[in-house]
């Protein structure tokens, strides 16, 4: 599906997905043959790249049996991926902090700063997960709540 000319898209959730996928791509060969075979398909890579990332390739990575990921950078991305605002939408607060309190000090520190939602670094002195969950909770919820309003000021315009 081709987006229109003046069609907008939400950079923030695209870079977000994209790590996700980068990440289930390192960890899934199957789905980085099918990803492949889809860039391939729409012509996005070009014959040098093509060749790079098609072939016959070891599962685990001579250099680095462990994985590919230092320890620390792959729970880092994971947090990446969570769909904060989505999952604010469909299951409101509680479900937001259900998820956020199965990550621990570090990982909440991470995620505030990964999805950029602390530019005025008022987290950094924190040591209590409760209190970065709340932060985090409050946070999304202004983001809906905004994306809400700004859609209801938008619809005259349907």
């Amino acid at each position: 599906m081709a987006a229109e000319v003046g069609t907008q898209v939400n950079t923030k959730v695209i870079a977000n997905l994209l790590r996700g996928l980068a990440i289930d791509v390192e960890t899934n060969p199957a789905l980085g043959v099918r990803v492949v075979e889809a860039l391939s398909a729409a012509h996005i890579l070009d014959e040098h790249t093509e060749d790079l990332v098609t072939g016959e390739y070891s599962a685990v990575d001579e250099g680095n049996p462990n994985g590919s990921f230092a320890p620390g950078m792959l729970a880092a991305m994971q947090v990446a991926r969570l769909d904060l605002p989505t999952l604010f939408r469909v299951g409101g607060a509680e479900q937001v902090r259900e998820r956020l309190s199965t990550l621990d000090l570090g990982a909440l520190k991470r995620l505030i700063q990964v999805q950029q939602l602390d530019p005025e670094k008022k987290t950094t002195k924190l040591r209590s997960a409760a209190k970065l969950i709340d932060f985090i909770v409050d946070v999304t919820g202004a983001q809906v709540q905004h994306e809400i309003e700004m859609s209801r000021t938008a619809s005259w315009m349907l």
